[in-house]
């Protein structure tokens, strides 16, 4: 299914039919509700859709099919920099295929669920130390607004109001050094679980370095 949709958006990029957002839409996070995303299915009629989310932010339109635009959140990520779409494929006057950034994981009493870990990969190692460490999740479904609290131990404890958290090393290694990384979603209902732990390693010593965090 996943590549199917990914095939649809590949041709749709390709016959310049999806256009990109302005640079100051690049700071604006655009969720349709979770709720009535959910309710949306594989023939589910036009008008149903307008009903249950209301007129989409636009339409892009491929000829045989229609994608109908409900919602960006923008990774302004230096080293993952993909954006998530919420879309709908439109075949005549029915939902073909829904693009899901939540990945079928939806709250079901607004109370976000736990986010799923994207980047750093459990048990990745680097060799070397990049300029910028990017972490990105997926968006936790739930009542909004969302914020996210993301642990990396030793030396991140911060929220943020985004899908990724990226910051400059500043660790003196002497060796190998492991560390531990784990995200838990917060509204006004509460937090979510916190999602799984992820490990990553550094191999390579270099000189401590200034911190700069950056949040999207």
């Amino acid at each position: 299914m996943k590549q199917r949709y990914t095939a649809l958006l590949t041709l749709l990029l390709l016959s310049g039919c999806v256009t990109t957002d302005p640079p100051l839409s690049r700071m604006q996070i655009q969720q349709p509700d979770y709720a009535a995303w959910q309710s949306i299915t594989n023939g589910t009629p036009c008008s149903r859709v307008i009903e249950l989310l209301g007129e989409p932010r636009s339409i892009h339109d491929g000829g045989i099919f229609k994608l109908w635009h409900y919602g960006t959140i923008h990774a302004r990520s230096k080293t993952v920099p993909e954006d998530l779409q919420f879309t709908l494929f439109i075949a005549g006057d029915t939902a073909l295929q829904r693009g899901d950034p939540f990945d079928g994981v939806l709250s079901s009493s607004g109370l976000p669920v736990p986010p799923q870990l994207v980047f750093p990969y459990n048990g990745m190692v680097l060799s070397h130390h990049p300029n910028y460490l990017d972490f990105r999740w997926r968006p936790s479904s739930g009542t909004y607004p969302i914020k996210y609290h993301i642990v990396v131990t030793p030396g991140v404890n911060v929220k943020t109001d985004g899908i990724f958290y990226s910051f400059k090393p500043a660790m003196n290694v002497s060796g190998t050094q492991q560390f531990a990384w784990r995200v838990r979603a917060i509204n006004e209902l509460g937090c979510s679980a916190w999602s799984e732990e992820r490990t990553f390693t550094f191999t390579a010593p270099k000189k401590a370095n200034k911190i700069l965090h950056r949040t999207n």
